[in-house]
């Protein structure tokens, strides 16, 4: 299992990094594999939905390792709307398994949440409903579930505005 600390990490931007979508299919599809049930079903199909994240973002922040290779990312639009209103929602929170429990995804998760912030006071987020990992996370991070949708629970965290 790879040594990477959590002061060895680089946390970039997709934009600051150059990596390109398809640099990032085969960390997509290594963290669905334990779930890929709630993954894209193909290589082809990451691709696909990794490069509507790219336009579809107003945060896409990327965890790199010490030698510059991506080891996760979370990705968080400012500008969401859909039939359930408008919030800030996080569309993707990805963690290669050797370095889940590390801190790394949850830097990603706060950095995300904290840049939606500054532009709502709802978060919204989709998880598969048997995805206990996520829903105890999301339930600790102080997230409720507000809703289904097939396989999909949509969860929620209110946030207190700033006093002023």
């Amino acid at each position: 299992m790879p040594e990477t600390k959590q002061d060895k990490v680089r946390y970039v931007t997709l934009e600051e990094s150059g990596i390109a979508p398809q640099q990032l299919v085969p960390l997509y599809m290594e963290a669905y594999a334990d779930m890929p049930e709630y993954g894209e079903p193909s290589p082809e199909d990451a691709l696909r939905y990794l490069q509507w994240l790219k336009d579809h973002h107003t945060l896409f922040e990327i965890a790199l390792d010490e030698k510059g290779k991506p080891i996760g990312f979370v990705v968080a639009d400012a500008n969401w709307f859909s039939r359930f209103g408008r919030g800030g929602h996080i569309h993707e929170w990805v963690v290669h398994p050797v370095y889940r429990h590390k801190g790394i995804g949850k830097k990603l998760f706060d950095d995300a949440v904290e840049h939606l912030r500054q532009f709502h006071d709802r978060i919204i987020l989709w998880a598969g409903e048997h995805n206990d990992r996520a829903r105890r996370f999301y339930e600790q991070y102080g997230f409720h579930p507000e809703g289904r949708y097939k396989q999909w629970v949509r969860w929620v965290l209110e946030l207190q505005k700033p006093p002023k």
